[in-house]
Order: C-alpha cells, then sequence, then structure tokens
C-alpha cells in the first residue's frame, strides 16, 4: 500500500474532563496554560478529575494531522511509541477507527496522555506526560511503508531526546534517499528557542516544507517583525 503521508511525532491519549475553576486552583494550575508532568504528577491530578472525564481520544499533533488527512480522503500512517497499559490499547483502535495504519512501538510502562481540563467558559488547560513517547527509537520505524510513502511528516516536538533525534534523522536520510518529500512542523516557539541551531541544519539538510506560525518564523530566523 502507498501513503500520502508517513507521520511521526509523540502518541498522546486524550483525556478531556469538564471541571470548574476551583479544581484549578486546588491543583495549583494556571489556566490556559500547557504544562509537562511527571509520572507522579500525572498520577496525583488524575483521581481529582477522573469522575469529570467527557472524552477520551487518541491524539497528540502528528496524529491529529495523520487524522486530518485521512478525513480530507488521503491516506496515512502514524509512527510513534507507546506503553503496555490499556491507553496503548485504545490508542492503537483510534488510530484504524479513523482510517490511519498505526505503527507503534511498544515500551514498558504508560502511554503519553494529554489531560484537557476545559472549564465553563470553554478555556482548556492542557497537563501533558509523555510517557513511552520520549523513548521512540530508530527500530519503531517502518521503513517499507516510508519508501511507500509521498511525505514524511516530523514535527519538532521530537527533538527532545537523544534516541528521538536518531529516529528523526534517520527517518528524514531515509526519505531523502527515496525520493520521499519531508515535512517539518516547528510546532511550538519553546521547541524552537530550544532547538534552533539543530532544526536550522535539518531545515538545510533535510526538509522540503517547513510549517510555521507567526510565533515559530520569527523564532526560527531571529526577527521581531
Amino acid at each position: 500500500m502507498t501513503y500520502d503521508v508517513f507521520s511521526m511525532c509523540n502518541a498522546l491519549y486524550d483525556i478531556q474532563a469538564e471541571v470548574h475553576d476551583e479544581v484549578l486552583q486546588e491543583l495549583g494550575l494556571e489556566k490556559g496554560s500547557m504544562v509537562l508532568l511527571s509520572e507522579e504528577q500525572q498520577a496525583a491530578i488524575i483521581p481529582r478529575v477522573y469522575t469529570h472525564i467527557v472524552h477520551t481520544e487518541a491524539g497528540g499533533s502528528g496524529a491529529n494531522t495523520a487524522f486530518g488527512v485521512a478525513l480530507l480522503g488521503g491516506t496515512a500512517c502514524y509512527t510513534s511509541r507507546v506503553g503496555d497499559d490499556e491507553h496503548a490499547n485504545h490508542y492503537r483502535a483510534g488510530l484504524s477507527e479513523r482510517g490511519v495504519k498505526p505503527n507503534l512501538g511498544t515500551g514498558t510502562g504508560a502511554t503519553g496522555v494529554s489531560l484537557i481540563l476545559v472549564t465553563p467558559d470553554a478555556q482548556r488547560t492542557m497537563c501533558t506526560y509523555l510517557g513511552r513517547s520520549l523513548e521512540l527509537t530508530t527500530s519503531d520505524l517502518n521503513l517499507d511503508d516510508l519508501r511507500a510513502s509521498k511525505y514524511l511528516y516530523v514535527t519538532a516536538y521530537l527533538w527532545d531526546t537523544d534516541n528521538q533525534k536518531a529516529a528523526v534523522l534517520r527517518a528524514m536520510e531515509e526519505a531523502n534517499r527515496a525520493g520521499v518529500k519531508v515535512a517539518l512542523s516547528l510546532s511550538d516557539p519553546f521547541c524552537v528557542h530550544r532547538h534552533r541551531e539543530e532544526l536550522l541544519q535539518l531545515i538545510n539538510r533535510h526538509v522540503d516544507l517547513l510549517f510555521g506560525n507567526y510565533a515559530e518564523a520569527q523564532a526560527i530566523t531571529g526577527t521581531d517583525t
């Protein structure tokens, strides 16, 4: 089978809960923010919001892009790493049900989770635990699917650990050799500020199509206009 997009990012199981402002205050969370959690912090928050859960879904930036491709009539597969828990099973099923082929490595432990706390004014506060997605390695790459794709799509969220970087580089190099175009999303200004020089090297050497919003474009070009 051929694919329009071979997507790579952090696999995050989205858990949406409706809460009042007082809950955010009790948990010490700034309304409208996005914070990264440790496993211990996530374990402490979930019991407080568990009875307020209204929706769960396979998610994460790269997976959402793959879903968009499928909804628009395209074909997509998705690469990441999950744990060996029930969230991993739900995540695989969620990809398949929405027309995206799951290419997921498995590690011992918890699948990444994004807790999305929605207050009555419709503002969302995100609490993200990356879980086993941080352990993505080159062995998780299905190179046959990559070579059979039109585009490799990678997010800058993956540029945080040495093993993730190695997987991204291997995928980009293989795509370049196979004539597969490479698309990179800058993802977030904080990603760009942390890794600007390395991302510029990636862009110059491997990338055909670059996605960035206004703030991300300012950060990568080092300008305030």
